[in-house]
């Protein structure tokens, strides 16, 4: 047991920090009592203390990033519980600013994809999505191709089985959760027929 020098308890050393410049080797204050005066500080010394971080992190950016890295890899399962728990507390702000940035960062987004998919990860990844959809959705098509052969073509899914040529061009321009309603809209006027009184 050691008493504490601040609220003068009596609790077991393993409530003191370490420190090698006193005598037992720790720390003449408990541990709780550490953490309320650092964050009494901190909250009184706001400004500076973020400015004295800022200067830090940006004088030992590879520093940092060690020991950010050397952390996560040693408290992975608790690092992903904290990310997940932040998330769903701040659910509906993730949402709105994700769906923000893509509407302000379109056009970069959309470049920086195709870019993507022309690198050998890019085009592996693509590989395994298209092979994952086919072994999951089945691919009959509803009818061949009638497009000539300088016209890129993409297989839409109208339901989970059957599919139907649509230029490649036209399909990559419709994203997002109404993709086949869309499309299914878009084949009705291509090939001016009725999907629905079809699928019946």
């Amino acid at each position: 047991m050691k008493k504490c020098n601040k609220c003068n308890r009596h609790l077991p050393i393993t409530n003191f920090h370490k420190d090698n410049f006193k005598k037992d080797g720790l720390r003449t204050i408990c541990k709780e009592c550490t953490i309320d005066t650092v964050k009494k500080y901190r909250e009184a010394n706001r400004g500076k203390h973020n400015l004295s971080s800022k200067n830090y992190r940006d004088t030992h950016k590879d520093k940092v990033r060690e020991s950010n890295r050397s952390y996560i890899k040693r408290n992975i399962i608790k690092v992903k519980d904290s990310q997940r728990r932040r998330i769903e507390k701040h659910r509906k702000e993730y949402d709105d600013y994700h769906k923000q940035y893509r509407k302000r960062n379109a056009e970069q987004l959309a470049i920086k994809a195709r870019e993507n998919r022309q690198t050998e990860k890019g085009k592996e990844i693509s590989i395994k999505h298209h092979t994952k959809r086919k072994r999951n959705l089945g691919w009959s098509k509803l009818w061949n191709n009638p497009f000539p052969d300088e016209v890129k073509i993409e297989w839409h899914h109208i339901n989970n089985l059957l599919v139907i040529p649509i230029p490649k061009r036209l399909h990559q321009l419709i994203r997002g959760k109404t993709h086949r309603h869309r499309c299914n809209d878009l084949i009705d006027k291509l090939y001016n027929i009725d999907l629905e009184a079809i699928l019946i």
